[in-house]
């Protein structure tokens, strides 16, 4: 089914506040083969989205306030970015590149997979806590730009960049048992615990923290 044949005339005719059913055919519990980009559509729901989409799925720029009805299983990049999230509650459980939820309103990573195969990037939200955030990720975590005081809820393995600059860290709980390539963290919770951070190889950021168990991988 080429993508162009999905479209169908709520959507012609300028129907707002339209759920993805509306926009394009009924693909419940369907397997999508290829790449479903739905962004500025205008969506409130993603009622009708397919079960698995077998590339990436796109549904940023829209006016979700839930995930609820989106795909299972994503076999590439999933970016509900830039719209009304409060919480991941009826994201996809699996997704096998980035997963990018930036820009919405979310106070919560609940519903988020456990394990992204990818980067995660919940920046520019208002979180408070990790908490529901997943537990390996295979390429970068970026949580910058929210309210987090603490890292509560982080997850234990970041193969590649650990970022969580521009936030009100108090502390530095939650990170206890890190496995990270590279950490980067405010600098006001740095100037706090001072020094350098160093490995086996040599010093990995500017400061070393107070923290035990952290790994650099």
């Amino acid at each position: 089914m080429m993508f162009k044949e999905l479209f169908i005339e709520s959507y012609k005719k300028g129907v707002k506040n339209r759920k993805f059913k509306d926009v394009y055919k009924d693909l419940s519990g369907t397997v999508y083969e290829g790449n479903l980009d739905c962004s500025y559509k205008k969506l409130i729901s993603l009622e009708g989205a397919p079960k698995v989409v077998k590339g990436y799925f796109d549904c940023s720029d829209n006016n979700l306030t839930s995930l609820e009805g989106a795909p299972r299983e994503v076999e590439d990049i999933f970016t509900c970015s830039v719209n009304n999230l409060t919480s991941l509650e009826g994201a996809p459980k699996v997704v096998k590149g980035d997963f990018d939820c930036a820009d919405n309103n979310l106070t919560s990573l609940e519903g988020a997979p456990k394990v992204v195969k990818g980067s995660f990037y919940c920046t520019n939200n208002n979180l408070t806590s990790l908490e529901g955030a997943p537990r390996e990720v295979e390429r970068d975590f970026y949580c910058t730009n929210n309210n987090l005081t603490s890292l509560e809820g982080a997850p234990k393995v970041v193969k590649g960049v650990f970022s969580c600059v521009n936030n009100n860290l108090t502390s530095l709980e939650g990170i206890e048992g890190l496995q990270c390539k590279k950490l980067r963290l405010p600098k006001s919770i740095l100037e706090k615990n001072g020094g350098f951070i160093e490995d086996e190889s040599g010093v990995r950021t500017k400061y070393k923290l107070k923290v035990k168990d952290i790994k650099f991988i």
